[in-house]
């Protein structure tokens, strides 16, 4: 009886637990499994969607001194190279300035002048031939000194003067081709321009060579230091060598500031500002046109704050732009930010909900975009 009483329970349980699993059995594995799989997933990074912009490099182009604009040489969206003359400041207080310098370098030769021919009547009556040859040498290193002063300036101006000839030669060569100047013109400022730099190239020769003479001079006056000090002549040309070391330095002075008034390009791109016209007056410092840079090799993103774990510098991404899908190149992450930061008004999806995410910096592999250029990222997980 007690077998028969027992025996009813079991089977019982057993039925319900085979109807269960034939039931249920299939469903549970599944739950499992996919279970399981979210496990796995949620132990890799997730990083969510990323956006960003191309980094926008642009740089100002602006004197170092006081002055007036000359002329803009460039126009709005003009393709510039680097080194490319962007626009001339004038020089005319520079120009008075080397005129000064000029004369004081003519007064300095006069001088010199007189201080040889006083050396020759002396050593007429002293009939001292050493002598003689050391105050001639010594004569020799401070003319060769003044040459080479009075060379360098002209040359200096002329360099200035053949820029803005061949600027010129530029406009008309443009103006030529859209038929809005003659060939006549074009020619007689071609030709200026070609005498000029003939001009500038053999004076840079005669330079070259006042210079060796200079050289050769002071080997010369070298040599005979092991000699008795001539102290007449060193009074005699004592002030006439403080005079022309005030004057290289003054003339070194106005060349470095003459290159100043030519205003170059930093690197190549475009030009998207005119900030100032020719014929206005500007501050140091002030920017004339501002250049947007070319080779953008840099993207500045925005990963979303609901990333689970920081992104490791190093990891691999494929970058498309917004609207331009179909464009697409690699990057890589190069810099991670540290905290969460407020994304700019044109990467949100919705202007009017704020979004916030860690900033990260990718390097291109190739410079496809714009600069500025809104791109999506799709990070990878996995890393190399």
């Amino acid at each position: 009886m007690s077998s028969n009483a027992v025996s009813p329970i079991k089977s019982r349980a057993h039925v319900r637990i085979k109807r269960w699993t034939r039931k249920y059995g299939a469903v549970t594995v599944w739950i499992t499994v996919a279970c399981g799989l979210l496990w796995t997933i949620q132990q890799q990074p997730q990083y969510g969607p990323a956006r960003g912009v191309t980094e926008r490099v642009e740089t100002s182009v602006a004197p170092v001194a006081d002055g007036m604009l000359e002329h803009v040489v460039v126009e709005l969206l003009d393709e510039v190279k680097t080194g490319q003359t962007i626009a001339l400041m004038d020089d005319h207080l520079l120009r008075a300035e080397v005129d000064t310098a000029r004369a004081e370098l003519v007064r300095l030769q006069a001088q010199l002048d007189a201080n040889q021919e006083e050396m020759r009547r002396s050593s007429a009556l002293e009939e001292q031939k050493d002598q003689d040859s050391r105050r001639r040498f010594a004569m020799d290193e401070e003319e060769a000194r003044l040459n080479h002063l009075q060379m360098s300036v002209q040359q200096d101006e002329d360099k200035v003067d053949l820029e803005r000839i061949n600027l010129e030669l530029q406009r008309e060569e443009t103006l030529l081709a859209k038929g809005m100047t003659s060939r006549e013109n074009y020619d007689n400022v071609r030709l200026r321009y070609e005498a000029l730099r003939k001009k500038v190239q053999e004076n840079e020769n005669a330079l070259a060579a006042a210079l060796r003479m200079h050289d050769e001079a002071v080997a010369r006056q070298n040599a005979l230091q092991e000699q008795p000090r001539d102290l007449d002549l060193e009074r005699m040309l004592a002030p006439l060598q403080k005079a022309i070391a005030v004057q290289e330095a003054a003339i070194t002075e106005i060349q470095e500031r003459r290159k100043q008034l030519i205003l170059l390009s930093p690197g190549a791109g475009q030009v998207t500002a005119i900030l100032k016209q020719s014929g206005e007056t500007v501050m140091a410092g002030d920017p004339i046109v501002t250049l947007s840079l070319d080779n953008t090799l840099r993207v500045v993103a925005y990963i979303n704050e609901r990333a689970i774990q920081e992104v490791p510098v190093g990891t691999r991404a494929r970058l498309s732009s917004r609207y331009r899908p179909d464009l697409t190149t690699g990057a890589e992450v190069v810099k991670v930010g540290r905290q969460i930061e407020p994304l700019p008004i044109r990467l949100l999806l919705n202007p009017v909900t704020p979004e916030y995410g860690i900033i990260v910096i990718l390097a291109l592999k190739d410079p496809v975009f714009y600069p500025g250029e809104c791109v999506n990222v799709a990070l990878d997980n996995s890393l190399e």
